[in-house]
């Protein structure tokens, strides 16, 4: 495998989730949520809660918004991989930044965590689009499926190096704990950059450009983000995809978004949130590998519908059973099982239902779709909780609990509508 990660195009693809996963675990998940809590916004009540979710929908606007017109626009000019190292530098530098955010700083924090975010996300698009550069739709499911799984213990490794530094600040001779964590930030911006290269290295990127002229090019833009737009409402098949799509992905990121806040909100120690953290990393990876060589033999959407099977009951029942750091480590587990598959199986099955000539604009539709997710579902969570609440009989549990329980209906609506999408038999597949 290490062999293959130096000297094949897909494993350099692979090696950049290893990447930029760090992000996804150690800031977005964990650290940022915790260090906004106790170090920027300094309030203990669901103020706090709100302004996390209010801001990770705002973010998830911007990013819903501008991914297609993005994706055309680096369609017509044939620049997906200096895209790709443009936003990954700013995520990287963000990263960076968060590490010297000023104490009660939490509007600063906000905005710089925003514009890592939007790096992290727009560079996961050209990533994305890159996927029919480095292998035939035939190797789909196995190569997206080992990208998530190695992001998965790429970052699982970083992320239990920052536990230790953390949990031993004092032997190391940081100033405090909250040092230690700041420094995990950087760690994260130094991770990203070094496994990054190898891909922003490669030399056989399949960039064809549509318009030489830059003044040209706007004009061009909007011209192919029209004909994408068009060809997916007239595609009965993407069509449904994408809205099965929206629905069960708002679940699954809201769950990582908002997890940690949610055991925070409720009282659990912040160090039994952290290890549940990694316990999901390190499930994930096999769990992504396994689900990737069942998509094989089996098919992709009935993979997918086992795991959105299993969001559904954790979310479902967790939110109101869940009661100390012991029973959300067992939902973390849970959702760790079905996450890599769910992620690295969305992406490859929506790979060979869309046709190559327009991998990249559909893509950025793809990722519109995602984005708009993350915008909705903090929202779903908050409303949900807060609506939840005036019910006489659910007045007297937490708003976050009946928040995290009404996430199964997202769940459910979209097995429903996954149920109906045509999957491509294997024979149908490109095998070049």
């Amino acid at each position: 495998m290490i062999k293959a990660l130096k000297l094949t195009r897909s494993g350099k693809w692979i090696l950049y989730d290893w990447a930029n996963s760090a992000f996804a675990l150690t800031i977005m998940s964990a650290l940022f949520p915790l260090l906004f809590r106790t170090e920027w916004s300094l309030d203990e009540s669901s103020l706090t809660t709100d302004r996390l979710a209010m801001a990770n929908s705002v973010i998830g606007l911007v990013v819903a918004l501008c991914s297609p017109i993005i994706a055309s626009f680096a369609a017509v000019s044939g620049n997906r991989k200096s895209y790709l190292i443009f936003w990954s530098m700013m995520g990287i530098i963000g990263s960076l930044a968060l590490s010297i955010i000023p104490h009660g700083s939490w509007i600063g924090a906000l905005v710089i965590f925003g514009l890592a975010r939007v790096g992290f996300q727009f560079a996961t698009l050209f990533y994305d689009a890159m996927l029919a550069d480095v292998t035939s739709p035939a190797r789909y499911h196995l190569v997206s499926s080992l990208g998530y799984a190695f992001g998965y213990m790429g970052c699982a490794i970083l992320f239990a190096v920052n536990l230790l530094v953390i949990h031993f600040w004092q032997e190391l001779n940081f100033e405090s704990v909250v040092v230690a964590q700041r420094f995990a930030f950087a760690t994260v911006a130094f991770w990203w950059f070094l496994f990054s290269l190898p891909l922003w290295n490669i030399s056989v990127i399949k960039d064809s450009i549509r318009s030489d002229n830059r003044m040209h090019r706007f004009r061009t833009t909007m011209i192919v983000l029209k004909e994408t737009v068009q060809f997916t409402l007239k595609n009965k098949n993407i069509l449904l995809f994408l809205f099965a799509y929206w629905f069960y992905i708002d679940g699954v990121h809201t769950v990582i978004l908002m997890a940690t806040e949610f055991g925070l909100a409720l009282g659990f120690k912040s160090g039994s949130l952290l290890t549940a953290l990694l316990f999901v990393q390190l499930i994930a990876f096999p769990s992504a590998l396994i689900m990737g060589w069942l998509a094989e033999k089996l098919r992709a959407k009935s993979v997918i519908a086992i795991a959105i099977f299993i969001y559904l009951i954790a979310t479902g029942f967790g939110g109101i059973v869940m009661q100390n750091g012991f029973h959300f480590t067992l939902f973390a587990l849970f959702t760790g099982v079905a996450q890599g598959g769910i992620q690295a199986l969305s992406r490859s099955l929506y790979s060979t239902i869309i046709p190559k000539e327009r991998f990249t604009e559909l893509t950025g539709i793809y990722n519109m779709v995602g984005r708009f997710a993350v915008i909705v579902g903090p929202l779903f969570f908050v409303l949900a909780g807060q609506l939840g609440s005036l019910i006489p009989f659910l007045s007297t549990i937490e708003p976050v609990r009946i928040g995290l329980s009404s996430l199964s209906i997202l769940f459910l609506i979209g097995l429903i509508l996954l149920m109906f999408v045509h999957e491509p038999r294997k024979g149908e597949l490109a095998v070049d």
